[in-house]
């Protein structure tokens, strides 16, 4: 080829490049500086972010475009009921998202957020919103006796898909401390309503009603593969909430709720009852919806009032035969640590049918009251599970059962139960030689020794579950082959009891306490 006919072709290659380069923009409340977005000191106004003009869903010079990102510089203060107070005008693409990006020390914040949230992405896909290294969304004045009682978001990403929330604290969206205070049932830290193959993690999030919520509309089919783990959430009445949005809701794909630590949720207490706090729910509670979900990993534990139904519970009471939900709850480490308040129900509570609940352990060190796990549906799968100092260890429903009659009841730790099992209308059994006696011969190799756990709830040396699993590896759940700390389980040969393998390695320590943000 011509050398002079090469050298405009090469321009043009050099300036595509420079186009399609991923660049840096920079945004702060108001224009500073040169106002071209370069830095901080020179940065766009939030104004211009907003300007649907300045974004492109093909990269372009000087506007935000796939694979660009926009930093948040500062704090930005929004007034009352600000509503999609920074909203992504345009979707990323595949392998180019747009990312949103917290400064150090960059802050959002308003006396209450409106529904569409302090920062919106409806419908806008392959966009990203992370809070860095401390980013802080915030309300300051939404809550009981505070200057509004109202409802709202702190982002809301309904309608994107290959989207991800991460690294962000969002706090006091709405903060409940009053019995007679009914307000705030629509206020959300994360809100989701619609959108697959999405990714929400390392937040924390505390003082709304959700937490975290995800949903998935009726009448279609979703592809899913939604992912929410490694997450802290408390001073919510529901941590994460997982849930068909109408009848006829499908959601495909691989679903995953793990490694989240959630406590706390005494301050949603209400004289009327309208609030019933859980840890993690699941529902398919429209007829005709179905979701396949791994639940694990987990640590759930405090005080979480008079109002609670479960830690853990899947709800599949809309679904023809309850067989809406299909998936396991294994690997959870569930502590109540009230003296006073247990669930309503128990601490895992399955109303779908043929759900495994495998090596959890599950405690109340000085609650009398509580319940360990129940059912309303058949087909239960309940093994290697360490249930201690509970009133009872295993709730049976009318209607309810274990897998092959109640035999599907195995290899667990019931200690220091006062009623071991209760099956609805049929008997009460104080001791597990009765009820290994009765109809399937349930639980014929558990336990009601000493698990002897640590104050981490690890297991000690002589602990009644060393050994007594049964091997699992044959379910075909990669995530159940590892304990929750980690620890590789047996190949072949027998398991521990309990969401931790005995081993004599150094062991990571659950978390005691969040310090929540100054209120």
């Amino acid at each position: 080829m011509n050398s002079t006919r090469l050298l405009p072709l090469l321009a043009i290659v050099v300036l595509y490049s420079a186009f399609a380069s991923a660049a840096d923009i920079y945004i702060a409340q108001n224009t500073a500086g040169t106002n071209s977005g370069a830095d901080c000191a020179d940065a766009h106004s939030a104004t211009w972010f907003n300007t649907a003009g300045n974004w492109a869903n093909l990269k372009q010079a000087g506007k935000i475009g796939p694979g660009d990102t926009a930093h948040l510089c500062g704090t930005f203060t929004a007034p009352a009921g600000a509503n999609g107070y920074l909203t992504f005008q345009a979707s990323g693409s595949n392998g180019s998202s747009i990312t949103l990006l917290f400064e150090r020390g960059a802050v959002v914040t308003a006396p209450y957020w409106g529904a569409n949230g302090a920062i919106y992405g409806s419908n806008h896909n392959y966009v990203i919103v992370d809070g860095g290294t401390n980013g802080i969304l915030q309300a300051t004045a939404n809550g009981s006796g505070l200057a509004y009682q109202q409802n709202g978001a702190g982002v809301n990403l309904g309608g994107s898909s290959n989207s991800e929330v991460r690294n962000l604290t969002i706090a006091n969206i709405y903060v409940h401390s009053s019995s007679t205070d009914y307000n705030g049932q629509d206020s959300y830290g994360v809100h989701w309503y619609i959108g697959n193959s999405v990714s929400i993690h390392n937040l924390t999030v505390h003082d709304a009603k959700w937490c975290i919520n995800y949903g998935w509309p009726g009448s279609q089919t979703s592809s899913g593969n939604i992912t929410i783990f490694d997450n802290t959430e408390y001073n919510c009445d529901h941590g994460i909430t997982f849930g068909d949005g109408n009848t006829g809701a499908v959601l495909q794909g691989t679903n995953l709720i793990y490694g989240n630590v959630i406590h706390d949720a005494l301050n949603w207490d209400d004289t009327q009852d309208a609030n019933h706090h859980d840890g993690i729910h699941v529902w398919t509670t429209h007829s005709a919806s179905t979701v396949t979900i791994q639940v694990f990993n987990n640590y759930i534990y405090g005080d979480w009032g008079t109002h609670q139904t479960a830690d853990i519970y899947f709800d599949g009471n809309g679904a023809p035969g309850f067989y809406g939900i299909s998936g396991n709850i294994f690997n959870n480490l569930l502590v109540n640590t009230s003296a006073v308040n247990a669930p309503a129900d128990s601490m895992i509570f399955v109303w779908s049918a043929n759900i495994g609940v495998y090596n959890n352990t599950i405690a109340a060190p000085s609650n009398p009251n509580t319940v360990a796990i129940s059912t309303y549906s058949p087909g239960l799968i309940m093994k290697n599970n360490i249930l201690s100092n509970m009133n009872t260890g295993l709730y049976i429903y009318a209607g309810g059962s274990a897998a092959g009659g109640l035999g599907g009841s195995d290899h667990n730790v019931f200690f220091n139960n006062a009623s071991l099992i209760v099956n609805w209308n049929v008997a009460t059994y104080t001791t597990l030689s009765s009820w290994q006696a009765s109809t399937g011969n349930p639980d014929a190799h558990s336990t009601t020794g000493n698990p002897n756990l640590d104050a981490n709830y690890f297991l000690q040396s002589g602990s009644s579950a060393i050994g007594l699993g049964t091997n699992l590896t044959s379910l075909g759940v990669s995530q159940l082959d590892t304990d929750k700390a980690g620890v590789l389980r047996p190949g072949t040969g027998a398991w521990d009891g309990g969401a931790y393998q005995y081993a004599s390695t150094t062991k990571p320590v659950p978390p005691t306490g969040v310090m929540a943000i100054p209120k």
